[in-house]
């Protein structure tokens, strides 16, 4: 915890300070969502060894590599499987970070190398995933940290503006059509330019 005159320092030098948004009965009700998350998730990695051969393999130089083959689908992975497409929203802390935002700072980078990882195992399947890194948009939780006066973050920014909803929807209009169709295992940042300036 800080103090409020901590606060009005670090929000008079350019920080965003947000307080906490969540009461501790939503803080359990997240925690038990998240215990059956995990208990569903047990079994997603059983597997059987699987050979075969290298790309690299002759007759004099043979070369085998083990594959992991899945041999039990997992229920989510089967409901996973009608949705080929998936996109995440990250924020553009996974390429920054920030003061004060270390814990979703950490998840949404968590998500970005599951982004990269789960796409190559999961694109033989017909599955793709992407994630988006949005930068200032208008929102609640930045709405409160600012008063809803987004004017100096526009400033810094740019396009001279923050984010809209059409920009995220227009990204992952393009993520999931036929357009996207060979992007796989990306992070895009859509922030106005506003991370190349830091």
């Amino acid at each position: 915890m800080i103090s409020d005159d901590e606060a009005k320092f670090y929000h008079e030098n350019g920080y965003l300070v947000v307080e906490d948004v969540y009461s501790q009965d939503e803080i359990s009700a997240m925690r038990s969502v998240l215990g059956e998350l995990i208990e569903k998730a047990r079994g997603l990695d059983d597997h059987d060894n699987v050979y075969d051969l290298e790309p690299s393999h002759t007759p004099d130089n043979p070369r085998v590599r083990r594959i992991k083959e899945p041999y039990k689908v997992h229920p989510i992975f089967r409901e996973m499987a009608q949705t080929p497409n998936i996109v995440s929203i990250l924020a553009t802390w996974v390429w920054t970070g920030s003061p004060y935002v270390i814990p979703s700072a950490m998840s949404k980078s968590g998500i970005n190398a599951m982004t990269k990882s789960l796409a190559v195992e999961w694109g033989p399947h017909g599955i793709r995933l992407n994630s988006i890194a949005p930068g200032p948009f208008d929102s609640h939780m930045l709405g409160k940290a600012v008063n809803f006066d987004y004017s100096f973050i526009a400033d810094m920014n740019p396009r001279k503006r923050i984010g809209s909803p059409e920009d995220i929807a227009g990204l992952c209009i393009y993520l999931c059509s036929r357009a996207g169709a060979y992007t796989v295992g990306e992070t895009i940042t859509c922030d106005g330019g506003m991370v190349n300036t830091t």
